[in-house]
């Protein structure tokens, strides 16, 4: 093996992929582990991605093996930034959107936020009493009276 390879990989349900849309579906999978390989048969070796698999101790390659150069591991949205701050908020995962004033920030993307387990902020700066008011109305009457909500 060359290329810096680390070992060897052997797909079992699924094989790897070496263009780009096979590759951004993969990276797509990020809850999952994903492992970089290539395949030194090929005449133009190309790096590709994989999912699934059994990851081998350094050897020569098998018939159906690739050269493995990293295994990714999986990455869980819940998992990024301060987890104090999903405690502290009553949210899932810790984004906030929003903030924008005079309404481009909208009851809908603060609805739609609080849904998904995140954190939206009305942007209420600039609009008159009345729009505000109905703003908090809309997103009062749509989350309920739940407690993360407030």
């Amino acid at each position: 093996m060359s290329f810096g390879a680390v070992g060897a990989f052997r797909p079992t349900a699924v094989l790897p992929v070496f263009d780009a849309e096979g590759i951004a579906a993969v990276v797509r999978q990020v809850r999952e582990p994903v492992h970089v390989v290539y395949d030194p048969r090929l005449v133009t070796p190309a790096l590709g991605l994989c999912v699934g698999g059994e990851v081998l101790p350094h050897r020569e390659l098998g018939p159906t093996d690739y050269a493995l150069l990293a295994t990714l591991p999986a990455t869980y949205p819940e998992w990024l930034g301060d987890r104090s701050f999903n405690e502290a908020h009553g949210v899932r995962f810790p984004y906030v959107a929003g903030e924008m004033a005079n309404g481009i920030a909208t009851t809908d993307m603060v609805i739609a936020m609080a849904r998904a387990g995140m954190l939206g902020f009305f942007g209420a700066g600039g609009l008159g009493y009345e729009r505000v008011e109905a703003g908090i109305a809309t997103i009062s009457q749509a989350l309920g009276d739940d407690p993360r909500w407030e």
